[in-house]
C-alpha cells in the first residue's frame, strides 16, 4: 500500500511555519501572563468595625467610616463589592440592594499595596 503524501511540499512548509508562529505567540502570551501575575501586589486582609456612610449602587462600592485605635481618628475606606461578597444582617444573608446608611457594620476586606479594597464579608451589626 502506498501512503505517499499528495500535498505539495510548499503547502506543508507554509502550514508548518504558521503552526510554529502560533506556538511562539502562545508561548509569548503565557510568559507575559506569568510575569504580570508575579508582579501583582500582595493583598492584605483587614477587618474593621464602623459605620456604613455611603453606598454607590451603580459602581458597587461602599464607604465605611471607622475609628482607628492607633491615632484616635476616623478613617474612611472605599470598598469594591464583588458579587462573591457575603453580606449578612444578623443570621440572614442579604443582597447589596438591602444595605442602608447609616448602619453599624463589621467588614472584612482585602487591600492590595495600591490601596484598592475589595469586600469579602459585611455584617450589619445595628441598622438605623
Amino acid at each position: 500500500m502506498n501512503t505517499k503524501n499528495t500535498e505539495p511540499r510548499s503547502s506543508r512548509t507554509a502550514r508548518s511555519r504558521c503552526m510554529n508562529k502560533t506556538a511562539a505567540s502562545l508561548a509569548a502570551a503565557l510568559l507575559t501572563a506569568i510575569a504580570v501575575a508575579s508582579n501583582a501586589p500582595a493583598a492584605e486582609i483587614k477587618t474593621v468595625s464602623g459605620k456604613l456612610v455611603d453606598i454607590d449602587w451603580a459602581g458597587s462600592k461602599i464607604v465605611v467610616s471607622w475609628l482607628s485605635q492607633d491615632d484616635n481618628t476616623f478613617h474612611d475606606v472605599a470598598i469594591n463589592v464583588p458579587d462573591s461578597a457575603k453580606l449578612r444582617r444578623g443570621a440572614n444573608e442579604i443582597n447589596f440592594s438591602e444595605l442602608e446608611t447609616p448602619s453599624d457594620v463589621t467588614v472584612k476586606y482585602s487591600e492590595d499595596t495600591y490601596g484598592n479594597a475589595e469586600l469579602i464579608t459585611l455584617s450589619v451589626t445595628h441598622p438605623y
